[in-house]
């Protein structure tokens, strides 16, 4: 049985609403949101791991590893030295982090998935038009790679061999499904 939320997703998705901003149902969206992930060591949330990802010194991804909250990892990360090719690989970090999150994990895939086909927009106030949009304005890459996860969930699941469900031309289970 779906939870409160999923359903709240799948009636925003079966009304054709894009999703803009990561709150109340959509708050699993977020990279604050609690999951783990793995950039060569274990972080709780996708920002802890984003945040470390860009540091140059060892240090600082430790602390930011250990740091108490996704907000706080966030504020820490604003301080640091970057490592010097951050611009050229920070979106495919992101990609990379957002696939365990998505993809890997089943039941925020599904929570995912419910959302249909509805745009995902990370909407802001905090003027962030880089990842999100600020007053309509931004590139939302952040949305745009939850989305790109979305379909490649969609494609992975649309797409999974179900033995159960191989029969014969002649209505008969196959060998192939009679583990």
């Amino acid at each position: 049985m779906p939870d409160e939320q999923t359903v709240a997703a799948v009636d925003c998705a079966a009304e054709g609403q894009p999703v803009l901003a990561f709150a109340k149902e959509y708050r699993f969206l977020s990279n604050f949101w609690p999951c783990r992930v793995f950039n060569g060591h274990w972080y709780p949330s996708v920002e802890h791991a984003y945040q470390a990802a860009k540091c140059l010194h060892k240090r600082d991804e430790v602390t930011i590893r250990n740091a108490d909250s996704a907000s706080m990892a966030k504020r820490m990360g604003k301080s640091v030295e970057l490592r010097p090719d951050w611009a050229k690989i920070k979106l495919e970090v992101m990609a990379d982090l957002l696939w365990q999150k998505f993809v890997l994990n089943p039941e925020l895939r599904a929570r995912l998935l419910a959302t249909g086909h509805v745009d995902i927009i990370e909407g802001n106030t905090w003027g962030d038009t880089y990842w999100g949009k600020c007053g309509g304005v931004g590139h939302n890459h952040l949305g745009k790679l939850i989305m790109l996860m979305r379909d490649v969930a969609r494609h992975i699941v649309e797409n999974t061999y179900a033995p159960a469900e191989v029969v014969n031309s002649d209505g008969r289970e196959s060998r192939e499904s009679a583990g």
